[in-house]
């Protein structure tokens, strides 16, 4: 796909997304999700240097996950592995002040996939139901 049909087709998603009432996380995403020899699973936000401070939407979004019970850090070639300990400040927050519901959905989707990874059933990509056009 090209870049700018996908461009296009994404931006017709976030806006049909709206039109739903969805709030889309789209930007902050972690660089690694990693699973440890323990089955335990972190994510880890890589930064040239420990001066290097995350962006609001990655703050957001680290914030967002260790609040659905993720552990979060923050790793520099100098400092190595930081925990990361945001607060998230719905006044401040891209994605807006209704967070509990968005952190039940994807609670809830985070341990059915990592349920899944653990009983070694293959994994298979989310197919979310046709969209309908909207009239």
């Amino acid at each position: 796909m090209n870049e700018d049909r996908q461009f296009s087709s994404e931006a017709l998603f976030s806006e049909w997304a709206t039109s739903q009432g969805w709030r889309s996380l789209k930007r902050g995403w972690p660089d690694y999700l990693c699973i440890k020899p323990d089955g335990a699973i972190v994510v880890v936000e890589v930064k040239g240097h420990s001066s290097e401070s995350l962006s609001p939407y990655q703050e957001t979004m680290m914030t967002l996950l260790a609040d659905l019970g993720m552990v979060t850090f923050k790793w520099t070639p100098d400092t190595g592995l930081q925990p990361h300990r945001g607060k998230l400040n719905p006044k401040n927050s891209y994605y807006g002040t209704q967070g509990p519901p968005l952190r039940k959905v994807l609670s809830r989707r985070v341990m059915a996939e990592y349920r899944r990874f653990k009983e070694g059933v293959n994994h298979r990509p989310h197919s979310p139901q046709k969209a309908q056009e909207p009239a």
